[in-house]
C-alpha cells in the first residue's frame, strides 16, 4: 500500500468545506455528539461561528486573548484579532474558528466540545485555570478552550447553537499526505482565529 501527494485532491476540495456548514447542535442528542457516518472516518473538519457575526465581533475587540510561550520564558502574549483577520476568516456571515485533520473526525470533534465536561477549567483537584492566564486545561479542547477565551463570561453550552461545522472525508491512510497539505492549505485560505499557538 502506498501513499503519496495528490494534486487532484486539492482541486476535488479545494472548496467543500465551506459549502456545508451545519449546526453543530443539530448532532447533540442528551448531550452526546451523533455523528455515526464520521466515526473512523478521516479527513478534515471546521467549526464556524454562524450566530450574529456582530457578537462574535465585540467579543473578540474586548476579549484578553493571551497565549503562555516556552515553559522557560513563563511569557504571556497578547493576541490582537484585527478586523482584517476577522475579514480573512470570513466567509459571508460566518467566521472560520478552527481547522484540523484527523484519522476519527466524530472522535476529534467530541474531544474538541467535551460535552460531559461542564467545566473543563477545574482541575480534578479543585482548583480552577484562570480563562486569561496562558494555561490551556488539556491540548484536546482548542475549539472549545478558544470560545470560552473569548466570550470570557459566557459557558460553552450557551454558545453552542452560533457554531457550525462542516467536513471532509479523505481516505484514513491511502490519503495520509494530502491530509496534512490540506489542513494547510485550508489553514491558509480560511485564517481560522482559533489555530494559534505559540508554546511549541
Amino acid at each position: 500500500m502506498n501513499t503519496t501527494f495528490n494534486i487532484d485532491i486539492f482541486n476535488k476540495f479545494k472548496d467543500c468545506l465551506v459549502k456545508n456548514i451545519y449546526p453543530l447542535n443539530e448532532f447533540i442528542i442528551n448531550k452526546k455528539l451523533i455523528l455515526p457516518d464520521l466515526k473512523s472516518k478521516g479527513g478534515l473538519y471546521a467549526f464556524w461561528w454562524i450566530g450574529e457575526k456582530k457578537e462574535l465581533v465585540n467579543s473578540v475587540k474586548n476579549s484578553s486573548y493571551k497565549l503562555k510561550g516556552k515553559q522557560s520564558e513563563k511569557k504571556l502574549w497578547n493576541v490582537v484579532f484585527t478586523e482584517k483577520w476577522i475579514s480573512n476568516a470570513s466567509c459571508g456571515q460566518k467566521v472560520c474558528l478552527y481547522i484540523g485533520k484527523s484519522t476519527d473526525i466524530k472522535g476529534r470533534i467530541s474531544k474538541h466540545i467535551k460535552l460531559g465536561t461542564p467545566d473543563i477549567w477545574k482541575k480534578s483537584d479543585g482548583e480552577v485555570i484562570r480563562k486569561d492566564s496562558g494555561i490551556k486545561p488539556n491540548t484536546e479542547s482548542q475549539l472549545r478552550i478558544g470560545i470560552e477565551r473569548l466570550f470570557a463570561t459566557k459557558p460553552f453550552h450557551e454558545l453552542i447553537g452560533n457554531i457550525g461545522v462542516s467536513w471532509i472525508i479523505v481516505d484514513k491512510y491511502e490519503n495520509g499526505i494530502n491530509r496534512f497539505y490540506l489542513e494547510n492549505y485550508f489553514i491558509g485560505k480560511h485564517f481560522p482565529l482559533l489555530n494559534i499557538d505559540i508554546e511549541r
